[in-house]
């Protein structure tokens, strides 16, 4: 499918808040925001570690808008929401924030791999995907999947001012797939398009461990569309 046109100037971005905002894929998509002018809400089980991270990102280079460190339960209550999440806490994190998430869209970027001794393998979800699990967990949210395979290197460096490739968006809810792209457009050239319904994550996810495996082999370099190479909250 060919991506979306180019965001317009007005697009609107409300402020965005991300759960598990101090890993590297939360911090990358957190300083893409800010850099475009954006409010985040830095969002993590430890408050005052997500006030240190979010000062660390405030002073980077070319940031135009505002990032707060705050706790995940107050990143919840933005009306635009990113999981990126470690899978082991992914359910229960999402279970205990369903009062604060209800009503908001979410946009679940978490891969569900592990990590042993003998590489990183894929971890079996009963709801069929991580983002299938997200909206079992909190019916009275609107959920979108995307932004699997984008790299936290990436994301997070600041001499790449622009980025390439295209971010497919998997949801049951137009609202969500529109609310998804408008915030992908703004992440530094990145477009979005519409991969189809939510059960449709499942291939994004499946794909995960591949892609990570080959971006940590030796004298790989770590293509843009790689998925980060880790998540804590």
């Amino acid at each position: 499918m060919a991506p979306d046109a180019s965001p317009q100037p007005g697009d609107p971005v409300p402020t965005v808040g991300i759960l598990g905002g101090t890993g590297r894929q939360g911090r990358g998509l957190a300083y893409r925001l800010a850099v475009a002018g954006r409010t985040v809400l830095l969002g993590s089980r430890r408050e005052e570690h997500a006030r240190d991270r979010a000062a660390r990102l405030m002073a980077m280079p070319r940031v135009t808008g505002t990032i707060r460190g705050t706790s995940n339960a107050h990143a919840a209550c933005a009306a635009l929401v990113i999981a990126a999440l470690p899978y082991p806490a992914h359910a229960d994190t999402l279970g205990a924030l369903r009062d604060q998430l209800a009503g908001a869209t979410l946009i679940d970027c978490t891969n569900p791999i592990r990590r042993t001794a003998a590489g990183i393998g894929l971890i079996s979800v009963p709801a069929g995907s991580a983002a299938e699990e997200a909206a079992a967990v909190l019916p009275g949210t609107l959920v979108a999947a995307a932004l699997h395979h984008v790299s936290s290197a990436s994301l997070i460096n600041p001499a790449n001012a622009t980025l390439t490739g295209t971010v497919p968006v998997y949801s049951d809810h137009p609202d969500a797939v529109e609310a998804a792209c408008t915030l992908i457009r703004h992440l530094g050239g990145l477009q979005p398009y519409r991969a189809g319904p939510l059960r449709d994550a499942r291939d994004a996810e499946s794909r995960a461990p591949a892609l990570i495996t080959a971006a940590l082999a030796p004298g790989h370099r770590q293509a843009r569309t790689d998925p980060p190479r880790d998540r804590t909250s």
